[in-house]
């Protein structure tokens, strides 16, 4: 994509918008942001006004929604619409092509997964930062004067919803309750939202205790990506879960009849079962990337 010279809106002052905003015009575009609240360093550009759409392209922010009127008008006016995460790859692929990604879905517990994932790649000297729906955008993360090898992103189903370019490593959906059906319509549109991750990846870390979750994930045929599954019951070769009084991974290891030791289940704290089910899903991300049991259990702890 180019920049220097561009007309670019941003539908969108927020956290993500404004670190668009920045970002781009440092690279020469000339940028208009649309929010009821709009950047004094940015043009304005209302909300209501669906005619004087004068721009080589839009970025999206995730909270607005498809059938936005100002959304409507951009694109019967044939004006390319992206968004952030797209736009963040993008940026990689030019400035960090060798680093990876992995991404975190589900109704409950995002952010306490996607930090444990994070600090147990770090814990495995596998350089790794939280981003995305937690801490910076992943744009910032991306152009980050500190090259991350990894990115652990927390995704929510509208950023889902608009993105089409990443390629992750592995994806974690650990829940889905009924949620956003507002934004989204329906509960079988925002379980969508959340299964399009799979479409981006050849490896799911899937909540296997949920049962809606579970019978979503099967009824996609056309995906031929390897899933593993877990929960607090004691797995089956290629799968996380608990043994007596230890998480184990039966997923990454080298003999089918061996399991890992995650950790002990007094090392998670507060031991309830959510935090457990989370520090698998984790566990599972971090396996997929290399990162060691011993270094995995440390950052648990």
């Amino acid at each position: 994509m180019e920049f220097a010279g561009k007309k670019v809106l941003i539908l969108g002052g927020g956290v993500t918008g404004s670190s668009v905003a920045k970002i781009i015009k440092e690279l020469g575009s000339k940028v208009a942001i649309a929010d009821e609240k709009p950047l004094t360093d940015f043009a304005t550009h209302p909300i209501n006004d669906l005619d004087n759409l004068d721009y080589d392209f839009a970025i999206v922010s995730p909270g607005w929604k498809p059938d936005h009127p100002l959304v409507q008008a951009l694109l019967n006016q044939g004006i390319k619409i992206t968004n952030e995460v797209d736009l963040a790859w993008h940026f990689r692929n030019l400035h960090a092509p060798n680093q990876k990604w992995v991404a975190i879905t589900g109704t409950n517990g995002k952010t306490t997964t996607t930090e444990l994932t994070a600090a147990m790649l770090n814990a495995a000297g596998i350089s790794a930062l939280a981003c995305g729906n937690v801490g910076t955008t992943v744009i910032e993360s991306v152009l980050s004067d500190k090259k991350f090898e990894v990115l652990v992103l927390e995704l929510s189903s509208f950023q889902i919803h608009w993105m089409s370019a990443p390629e992750f490593e592995a994806v974690a959906i650990l829940n889905i309750a009924d949620d956003h059906t507002d934004w989204h319509g329906s509960f079988e549109a925002y379980t969508n939202a959340k299964l399009k991750l799979l479409g981006h990846t050849k490896l799911a870390i899937i909540n296997g205790q949920d049962q809606h979750l579970v019978e979503s994930v099967n009824g996609i045929s056309n995906w031929k990506g390897r899933k593993i599954y877990f929960g607090l019951d004691t797995p089956t070769y290629g799968n996380l879960g608990l043994v007596e009084e230890l998480l184990v991974d039966r997923a990454f290891t080298e003999d089918p009849t061996q399991a890992g030791a995650i950790c002990e289940l007094k090392d998670i704290q507060p031991t309830v079962p959510h935090a457990v089910a989370n520090t698998l899903a984790a566990a599972g991300l971090a396996r997929s990337l290399g990162a060691d049991l011993d270094s995995i259990g440390r950052a648990v702890r």
